[in-house]
């Protein structure tokens, strides 16, 4: 059984890339090389320089570092030489600001010094540690204290140049420390390091747009180059070392205390903030938004805010335009104020790279200060709570007024409201970095595997790695769908109090196969949530460890979910078929139904009549999770504390009491927990499987456009039935057929729904979703009888 991840409580971050592509790492000219660092040393000094120290051999023109020997004699010899470049051109410009070099000892390695991939031992490091503002001694309680890198303001590996390997190669042995001195000095901008031979050296540069690294710089023939490369690694100027010098420290026995940060005020002036609290954003990668929040105080006010630093690629929507738009929204995240101009990580790269890379711009945000996230949570109630009102500020953001979708839905992206919070900001939305802002000239956006957070993304979305632009767009549904994992999360991860379960148990089993970083195989395990032995385990488990208010909730909303992905993915098909059919405009006026004119403009885009029902949709589901609420406050009897769960395999307070309509079931689920839920299967060679499958078929199983429910007491009839008149015509004309289901449920009354024509280029025979069934081809036929579903 696969056990949850350690970094369960911050799953696979993907970045939204957009449709422009670059490759990952960049190489400046060598003129850059030569000239980045011109104005940290000038050329007398340097000069003046070479002819005194015995470091460097004029005549010979060579520094003391040995043409051939064993790697520890190139450290020591490394070592020597770049101390005697830092001591002479670096200078302190303050009490408590200096700069030392040591060599890490490689037969303590930490983390960071692991065996790579190929499982040969990386080099031993040459670092320059620091004090300052900006950095501190590691803590006593360190593991590896002489191995902490939040006092390291670079670092060389000495190699030898036979064993130097690819460019490639250099970068995947250098990324790992630099990648731990972004997570122990939250405020780098970037990181620059070198890699040093008996005769070269290349820079590399790594920040939030990926790596970029110099070509390989001769230094015995260009010593002055390689004094200013030294000097600049080892500055005192904190901006030239790649730090942000707004966020400072005050350093009492080497360790950080009191901090601040200077940003503009509401009023656009510049204002320094106490800091309470640096909220890290754990990453796997370096390249990304890099996000850092930060807890403050306003110093006039007394308030609490909080200070969100992230890069942003500069083609998306700055998330404040965004916020600004939401302004007094209940459950979405409230702005004060923010900060432009921070800069760009083209500002730090070699100019001819430009447009070679994802050029990211820097964003900071001042918000109003809430609680932490779901994640926290210690209660039921609690939980239910704070992701019912962020759903009901997602319906806000996606309304015609807004037109904002967020597309990131996550558990870190849901906060819980301040203690006794009325009805609607009892949880926040935050996070805006993703959202897609809807306009007349870009109506909807492409769904992309590569945007949000791998556990929570759709179905729809994690398709789109197989078949990109062959699936609808990213829309209300997708996030609504990422609300239901969120969900799912809670109930499968934690116990009711907030602990979590162990990893080893079957919930958190389940929801770590789907952070798996491959789409497609995330696609096949979280499918099986609605169809296979994972929902009959999943709904056992919320059932056994939540009791039967949230059993019920989560089996309604998940199979609500499932057929609206159903009727979406239906509509889209329709869609396409209409289009590749506009050839046969002569057949279908040959049998236009008397009324269909004044029906076509309503029917000529599918989602139009589709996306019309979105406030009933958003409707259903809160009135699912004020249900289960409402019950919780009304009950005496509270679910299942976490050291005693309760089976249970009835439960009259689950639901309705009956199979009315919301409690129709999916394939492979539970219908409700009024019923008795049957232990799963034993596990099959499928379930076990961890390879990557073919690409998802996209011509899933046609689910009939069900007449949804809207609430759990009052359920018009759908629009479908109301509004849009059938055409006539007998290819597209269908009664919905009534699916295999469970003798003790009764579904719904068949309806009828939209099918699509039959044409020879489209059409392909339904077929039930999961089973994975190649669809044969049907010959065109022209003007003859059609059966559907047995229906002439």
């Amino acid at each position: 059984m696969a056990s949850l991840p350690t970094n369960m409580a911050n799953p696979t971050q993907q970045h939204a890339e957009g449709i422009h592509q670059h490759p990952s790492m960049t190489t400046t000219t060598e003129e850059y090389a030569h000239s980045i660092y011109r104005r940290v040393a000038q050329d007398h000094e340097i000069e003046g320089f070479l002819h005194q120290t015995d470091t460097f051999n004029l005549e010979s023109r060579r520094w003391a570092i040995p043409p051939s020997g064993t790697i520890n004699g190139l450290v020591d010899a490394a070592t020597q030489v770049l101390w005697t470049i830092v001591s002479r051109f670096v200078r302190s410009t303050g009490a408590g600001v200096t700069r030392t070099v040591t060599t890490l000892n490689p037969d303590s390695p930490p983390e960071a010094q692991k065996n790579d991939q190929a499982g040969s031992a990386p080099s031993p490091i040459v670092v320059i540690r620091a004090s300052g503002p900006s950095f501190e001694e590691p803590p006593t309680t360190t593991v590896w204290p002489s191995k902490s890198f939040s006092n390291v303001a670079s670092y060389i590996i000495p190699k030898s140049g036979s064993e130097m390997g690819s460019v490639k190669e250099v970068v995947q042995e250098m990324e790992p420390y630099a990648r731990r001195i972004f997570e122990q000095q939250p405020n780098r901008l970037f990181v620059r390091c070198l890699l040093l031979t008996e005769n070269h050296a290349r820079l590399v540069h790594f920040d939030r747009a990926g790596v970029e690294t110099t070509p390989l710089i001769d230094i015995h023939q260009h010593p002055d180059t390689f004094v200013r490369i030294i000097t600049g690694l080892a500055s005192v100027d904190e901006r030239t070392l790649g730090l942000d010098d707004s966020i400072q420290w005050t350093i009492v026995n080497g360790r950080k205390e009191k901090g601040t940060l200077t940003t503009t005020n509401p009023s656009g002036a510049l204002k320094t903030y106490p800091i309470l609290e640096h909220i890290p954003i754990p990453r796997d990668t370096i390249a990304g938004r890099g996000t850092n929040c930060w807890r403050v105080r306003d110093p006039d006010s007394l308030d609490e805010l909080v200070v969100k630093d992230s890069w942003r690629p500069d083609y998306m929507v700055a998330e404040h335009e965004l916020l600004e738009l939401a302004h007094d929204i209940p459950g979405v995240v409230q702005m004060v104020s923010y900060e432009t101009g921070r800069g760009e990580t083209k500002d730090f790269r070699c100019p001819n790279t430009a447009g070679k890379c994802h050029n990211r711009v820097a964003a900071r945000t001042m918000m109003k200060s809430y609680g932490k996230s779901i994640d926290f949570f210690t209660s039921a109630l609690q939980v239910l709570c704070a992701i019912r009102d962020a759903i009901a500020g997602h319906q806000r953001l996606v309304s015609d007024d807004l037109k904002i979708l967020h597309r990131d839905i996550s558990h870190n992206n849901i906060l819980i409201g301040p203690d006794g919070a009325p009805e609607g900001v009892r949880g926040v939305l935050i996070d805006l970095d993703a959202a897609f802002k809807a306009t007349n000239g870009l109506p909807n956006v492409t769904a992309d595997f590569n945007i949000g957070t791998r556990i929570f993304q759709s179905l729809c979305v994690l398709s789109t790695y197989d078949i990109p632009g062959l699936l609808p767009a990213h829309d209300y549904l997708d996030d609504l769908e990422s609300f239901f994992y969120v969900l799912a999360y809670t109930f499968l991860v934690h116990l009711p109090n907030g602990s979590r379960a162990s990893s080893q148990d079957e919930g958190p089993s389940i929801v770590s196969r789907w952070d798996n970083p491959n789409a497609s195989i995330a696609w096949r395990h979280k499918s099986r949530i609605f169809s296979g032995r994972d929902g009959l385990i999943a709904a056992k488990v919320v059932e056994r460890t939540w009791g039967p208010i949230c059993s019920s909730l989560f089996t309604k909303f998940g199979d609500w979910m499932s057929d609206m992905r159903h009727e979406k993915l239906a509509v889209h098909r329709q869609r396409g078929t209409e289009e590749a059919n506009e050839d046969d405009s002569d057949d279908d006026e040959d049998e236009a139904s008397d009324g269909e004119e004044e029906h076509r403009a309503v029917d000529s885009d599918p989602f139009t009549l589709f996306y019309s029902r979105r406030d009933a949709h958003y409707a259903y589901v809160l009135g699912l999770f004020d249900e289960a609420i409402n019950k919780f406050r009304s009950s005496a009897t509270h679910p299942p504390s976490a050291t005693a769960p309760v089976a249970s395999s009835t439960s009259n307070s689950a639901g309705s009491g009956g199979t009315g309509p919301g409690d129709a079931p999916v394939r492979g689920r539970v219908p409700s927990s009024d019923h008795h839920i049957p232990d799963p299967p034993p596990p099959t060679a499928q379930d076990m499987e961890v390879e990557q499958e073919p690409p998802l078929n996209i011509t899933p199983h046609a689910p009939t456009l069900v007449d949804n429910p809207l609430s759990p007491l009052v359920r018009p009839p759908s629009p479908l039935q109301c509004v849009i008149q059938l055409r006539r015509s007998a290819r597209i004309r269908v009664l919905r057929q009534k699916q295999n289901e469970d003798s003790t449920t009764t579904r719904p009354s068949p309806v009828r729904t939209i099918q699509p024509r039959r044409s020879a280029r489209t059409t392909k025979r339904h077929r039930e979703e999961d089973e994975h069934i190649d669809v044969p081809r049907v010959k065109r036929t022209k003007k003859s009888p059609t059966t559907v579903n047995g229906v002439h």
